[in-house]
């Protein structure tokens, strides 16, 4: 049995205007992730065109929230409070939420700090949306600025989301078991449906996307 390729997908913010949906299913990706908010005033002013025109295309749509952890930053409660607002209740079909977890310029902190924001936003993403978050970092801002944290502070034991434009490191230092459901591979990729670059990823096999989507993987697939 020839085995099957991985599927792949985009995701997206405002920056990339408006998309052809269509043009994007038609290239043969598979979901899309698609920046909501940001913060707690933040809402993205495609974010619910981009999910409906994605859904309309067969695609699994999922959403992320780019979570401010810098000093003076609005609790992980609260933007995920604000995360929810905008995103609503998802269906299934609808891949599970996700925390960009990233550099942000300008601004450090001590790795307890930014884990407890981190833990305090997807605690309260998990009450609120009924699903297990998963995690958008790399490996180099996981070194330095999460993985130094305690113990009792771990994050490995929600989903990954991992960017890395070399061969990904799969487990991430220090984290034996953690492995990536999600990898995005490349920042200036290319897409039908999309003018100029954009983010590509793969998920790790079938049953894993499928299971971020709040589906059974056991299960033989149906429509998206």
């Amino acid at each position: 049995m020839v085995a099957q390729a991985p599927p792949t997908g985009i995701d997206v913010s405002a920056w990339q205007g408006q998309i052809h949906w269509p043009a994007v299913a038609s290239a043969g990706h598979r979901f899309a992730i698609i920046k909501a908010t940001e913060g707690v005033t933040y809402r993205s002013p495609q974010y619910e065109r981009d999910r409906d025109g994605a859904r309309a295309s067969g695609l699994y749509v999922g959403s992320y929230h780019f979570l401010r952890w810098e000093r003076g930053a609005a609790s992980g409660s609260a933007q995920a409070r604000h995360y929810h607002d905008v995103v609503g209740r998802l269906s299934p079909g609808d891949i599970t939420p996700a925390c960009d977890l990233e550099w942000i310029t300008g601004h450090k902190r001590d790795a307890d700090e930014i884990v407890k924001v981190v833990v305090d936003f997807l605690g309260e993403c998990e009450s609120r949306f009924g699903r297990w978050p998963m995690i958008y970092t790399g490996p180099t801002f996981w070194r330095y600025c999460l993985a130094p944290a305690k113990d009792e502070l771990d994050l490995t034991s929600w989903p990954l989301w991992v960017v890395d434009y070399e061969p990904p490191l799969d487990p991430m230092v220090g984290a034996a078991s953690w492995r990536w459901s999600i990898w995005q591979h490349t920042g200036s990729g290319s897409c039908p449906g999309i003018s100029g670059k954009v983010d590509l990823n793969r998920a790790r096999d079938l049953p894993t996307l499928l299971a971020l989507a709040g589906l059974d993987p056991s299960k033989s697939e149906g429509t998206a």
